[in-house]
């Protein structure tokens, strides 16, 4: 798949009102569905039963800090980028954030510009880097080939009948509903 700039799912994980405001606006305005976060427990729960093409959070959140946030979500082999942005800035906060598993470290205050190509260059590198083959059950779907392989056989895919199985088979625990079809598949 193409990396796409727009219509894409993302999570804001900030305690603060007006900074997770500004975050949500700056996402939508580059046409992405944004859902907010203001407690590191919600911000877990949200990114753990729904598939995000990236997740910015903040270190500094009640309940649970970002880090575990950050190291739970991996252990859950969720895999999708992460970036960090924080006021929290040293060498050490930096590293820390690094190796538990964030894709990139953004220091408050952040310009407009420097967190849409900080965003789009960690989307761009998880397309790069996904799976060739996923699957559900008996179904698993190849990005290479645009086939789908189940217990009957193997079928090839058009590019949407491929974007829809595959976004069915990252959602696979949950139902789906309508508007999320329309805004992941179909963009709009």
């Amino acid at each position: 798949m193409a990396y796409e700039t727009r219509g894409q799912n993302i999570l804001v994980a900030e305690d603060d009102v007006q900074v997770a405001s500004w975050l949500k606006r700056v996402f939508e305005e580059d046409g992405h569905t944004v859902e907010v976060a203001h407690t590191g427990s919600q911000a877990l729960t949200t990114a753990l039963e729904n598939n995000f093409a990236l997740i910015v959070i903040d270190l500094d959140l009640p309940e649970l800090d970002g880090m575990s946030v950050v190291r739970k979500v991996r252990a859950a082999g969720r895999h999708g980028p992460v970036l960090i942005m924080t006021a929290a800035h040293s060498d050490e906060d930096v590293a820390k954030g690094l190796d538990a598993g964030a894709d990139d470290f953004l220091t408050k205050p952040v310009s407009v510009q420097v967190l849409r190509a900080r965003a789009r260059a960690a989307m761009r590198r998880s397309t790069s880097t996904a799976p060739q083959v996923v699957g559900f059950g008996d179904v698993t779907i190849d990005r290479t080939t645009f086939k789908a392989r189940g217990p009957l056989g193997e079928v090839q895919l058009t590019a949407k009948e491929f974007e829809l199985l595959r976004y069915m088979i990252n959602s696979a625990t949950k139902v789906i509903p309508r508007i999320n079809l329309l805004l992941n598949v179909w963009g709009y």
